[in-house]
């Protein structure tokens, strides 16, 4: 019983006793019938909406009418109680009553005028998704595919944050017009929704779970179209998602086989977005010289392109690259170099994202005052546009320059939120960071004991992860804080599993920490501002 009420094909049947005065199906036709005919047609129509919710404009452009009636319709039928409205302008239908409207509107209007209002409503929110992304992103409004006119204009997107609150407002009805478009014969719209809103999905809400379902759809429709520039688009996207969740080889894969394609069709734009997000998942899994080559392949095409915003993006990311190896002059070049380009092109999460990476940097040299004004800015940026990932990795960057100034309280505030929004994303990598720089924070306070248990649960992230920076990072203070509380022969072993997973990465940290062991003897916690992870560029190679 339970699973033919789950299936909506088969409710009103389940519900229907075989009594007229008792079948769920009669009592909503009695509610029906005292409609005008125009309102039981928009009733109908309004049955067709794949999400759980929607707006005027999106009754509108089902019903095929101007705003202003559609609001009018959809006040008669809340006050019919064939409607409620969950939320101030948004309305929504008791499921039962949205299967009974949906298979009224299969019976009653022909095909091609059902087609008709799903293309109004697929064109109205693809419309109004480009609008909100060139709002939010317009330096990347080039990039997008051409969105449709439709009868019922897009919102007036004023400002980032009002672009930023519709897109959260309707993220779940545009996972469902992504799942319905794709399935039931608009394969293009699912296509373009894909390609319009990745950058929301992926940067800028945090919503994997989100990006995975729009992007898998967009693949589908892609190959059963056969377009394989819409394919590796989509299989693009899903790799970053994927290396989002940790999954660095499976991203690699996916990564690699657009980077194939765009080569295959001659894409040099293509081309270079994916050489710089495979240079950024080369540099989760440690291969930090590939991933240089990658991003410096990536920031010459952008180059003879004289794509502006990709070179800015891959600049940043270089930089990242750089100050993993040691160069840190070098990267804080390229940091600033990006931070110019980004503030030229108008685009504020990249200055905000520059900003943050730039003071990591000036943290390793030392400048750390110079750190704590340059991830504050950044910091200030992301917070104005509501940019949940970006302000948590800049709260964690800023809570290291803080350590540097030996202010450890403030330090301990900063990681303690960022901890939290990292868990509250399901970002694992930002997790494992955030609770280092807790450890690290709380050895400045003097309370090791509590610094070892924020390691030791780091490195148990870290290693989820299977990120070998981060698990040598996390070896390295773990054991500081063990000689600190009186455990030498774990400190011991903690620090010559740190040496061994830098010396496996290639990099500088394997002979610092060698030798400061040597010189030094048993040391306490790691040194605060001593190099951590970082944060690549989100949005690289797009």
């Amino acid at each position: 019983m339970v699973a033919d009420l789950r299936n909506e094909r088969t409710r009103l049947r389940i519900l229907d006793t075989g009594d007229p005065a008792t079948s769920v199906h009669a009592v909503f036709s009695w509610s029906c019938q005292q409609l005008s005919p125009p309102d039981a047609r928009g009733f109908r129509l309004l049955g067709l909406h794949p999400g759980p919710t929607f707006t005027v404009p999106a009754a509108a452009s089902l019903a095929g009418l101007p705003p202003g009636e559609a609001s009018a319709l959809l006040r008669r039928l809340v006050r019919a109680h064939l409607l409620a409205e969950s939320t101030p302008a948004r309305y929504t239908f008791h499921d039962l009553l949205r299967e009974y409207a949906r298979r009224e509107c299969e019976a009653l209007h022909r095909p091609d005028d059902r087609q008709a209002a799903l293309t109004r409503l697929f064109d109205y929110y693809l419309a109004a998704s480009a609008a909100a992304m060139d709002t939010l992103v317009p330096a990347e409004r080039y990039r997008r595919p051409a969105a449709p006119s439709p009868p019922v204009p897009p919102p007036a997107f004023t400002a980032a944050e009002v672009a930023r609150s519709w897109l959260d407002a309707e993220r779940c009805v545009l996972t469902a017009v992504a799942a319905h478009s794709a399935s039931s014969g608009w394969p293009g719209h699912a296509i373009r929704l894909s390609a319009v809103l990745f950058r929301y999905y992926r940067d800028h809400g945090g919503y994997l779970l989100d990006a995975l379902a729009v992007h898998g759809h967009a693949l589908r429709a892609a190959r059963e179209q056969g377009d394989q520039a819409a394919q590796a688009d989509a299989l693009m996207n899903l790799g970053m998602i994927t290396l989002k969740q940790s999954a660095h080889e499976r991203a690699v894969a996916q990564i690699g086989r657009a980077l194939a394609s765009y080569r295959q069709l001659g894409d040099r734009r293509g081309e270079a977005r994916a050489l710089g997000n495979l240079g950024m998942a080369r540099w989760r899994l440690g291969e930090y010289q590939q991933a240089a080559r990658d991003h410096a392949d990536s920031l010459q095409i952008f180059r003879a392109l004289g794509d502006r915003f990709g070179q800015a993006i891959e600049l940043d990311n270089t930089g990242m690259v750089l100050a993993r190896l040691g160069r840190y002059q070098e990267a804080a070049d390229h940091h600033r170099e990006s931070l110019a380009l980004r503030r030229a092109l108008g685009h504020r999460p990249g200055e905000a994202r520059a900003l943050a990476n730039l003071g990591v940097v000036l943290s390793w040299l030392g400048d750390h005052p110079s750190a704590v004004r340059s991830v504050a800015a950044g910091l200030a940026i992301f917070r104005d546009l509501s940019d949940r990932p970006g302000e948590a990795d800049a709260r964690n960057d800023l809570g290291m320059a803080l350590r540097g100034q030996g202010r450890f309280a403030e330090a301990l505030s900063q990681h303690r939120q960022a901890l939290l929004m990292f868990r509250d994303m399901g970002v694992r990598p930002g997790e494992a960071e955030a609770l280092n720089g807790l450890g690290e924070a709380l050895s400045g306070l003097g309370r090791t004991e509590q610094a070892r248990d924020r390691h030791a649960l780091a490195l148990a992230v870290a290693r989820q992860t299977g990120d070998r920076y981060l698990i040598a990072r996390s070896h390295e203070l773990l054991a500081g804080t063990c000689q600190a509380v009186g455990q030498p022969e774990q400190a011991r072993e903690e620090w010559q599993l740190a040496v061994s997973g830098y010396q496996s990465l290639g990099i500088g940290e394997a002979t610092r920490l060698q030798t400061q062991l040597a010189t030094a003897g048993p040391v306490g916690a790691a040194v605060a501002g001593s190099p951590a992870t970082g944060e690549a560029d989100a949005s690289a190679g797009r």
